[in-house]
């Protein structure tokens, strides 16, 4: 399968992440108006090429 990134909703979410440290994906779903299976794309190839990491909740 082949994933398209649309780099202006790449550079979003990583401004978004970056100025709300901690968000969390229903954050930035609300915020930024994106479904959340596109997000959770964008979310995971941006892991795999280490722009950003996952930090699990402590409180679970």
């Amino acid at each position: 399968m082949i994933y398209e990134l649309n780099l202006r909703r790449v550079y979003e979410i990583l401004r978004f992440v970056e100025q709300n440290e901690g968000a969390t994906t229903n954050e930035i779903h609300k915020r930024l108006k994106i479904s959340k299976a596109s997000l959770l794309r964008y979310l995971r190839k941006l892991e795999q090429i280490g722009c950003i990491k996952r930090v699990e909740d402590e409180a679970v």
